[in-house]
């Protein structure tokens, strides 16, 4: 374990405005024999009235086989929160999505994709009197939100458009012809199943 050197630091440090001193560098060796097979390593800064922080650096954990190189941080995965990043660039729609219910169901798509080479597009293109949806259902821990990027080509809103649901209520919809738009939607703690969908009417089916 090791404490900041002496001089002034400032940001989420400070104190009515003021950085904060702290002491100098130490080095500390643990002989973690002793805890062999156990799952964790904690730092605790605690029972103290006038130390503000602590600052850790250059940790390294040795075994008989040499230091062990730092676990990269694992994404968060549904159920356990933080920030979930869903793209397209594996050239197929992600596990997560339930694709299958729809007569058509979306594709992958790589014309004018908002970033990257790939975006996920309604499967029901050119054909007259359809409908083409996904879903997928995401367990929040806490309040959250959703965000994602839409555009649509088509008709007008009057005769073909795409609606996004939030557990069947309808929280947007367009049609015509519009360019990439960033859509964001605040989401309770809970279950929430959202839905994409768009529907093509009996006629002029390019769009």
């Amino acid at each position: 374990m090791t404490a900041k050197k002496s001089g002034i630091i400032g940001g989420a440090a400070s104190r009515n405005g003021e950085g904060l001193r702290i002491g100098n560098w130490y080095n500390y060796t643990v002989d973690l024999s002793a805890y062999a097979g156990q799952k964790y390593i904690a730092f605790r800064h605690f029972n103290c009235y006038d130390q503000y922080i602590m600052c850790l650096d250059d940790i390294t954990i040795n075994t008989s086989g040499g230091p062990v190189p730092p676990t990269p941080p694992t994404p968060p995965t549904p159920g356990q929160g933080g920030t979930q990043l869903v793209n397209f660039e594996g050239g197929e729609i992600p596990a997560g999505f339930d694709n299958n219910a729809s007569n058509y169901p979306w594709i992958i798509w790589n014309d004018n994709p908002y970033s990257g080479s790939y975006c996920m597009a309604s499967g029901n293109y050119n054909v007259a009197s359809s409908e083409s949806y996904i879903d997928a259902t995401v367990e929040f821990v806490t309040d959250g939100s959703i965000d994602f990027y839409s555009r649509i080509s088509s008709e007008s809103v009057t005769y073909d458009y795409g609606v996004f649901y939030i557990d069947g209520v309808e929280q947007y919809r367009e049609g015509g012809t519009t360019s990439w738009t960033n859509r964001h939607f605040s989401v309770s703690a809970g279950s929430h199943t959202f839905r994409w969908y768009y529907r093509k009417d009996s006629s002029v089916n390019s769009g």
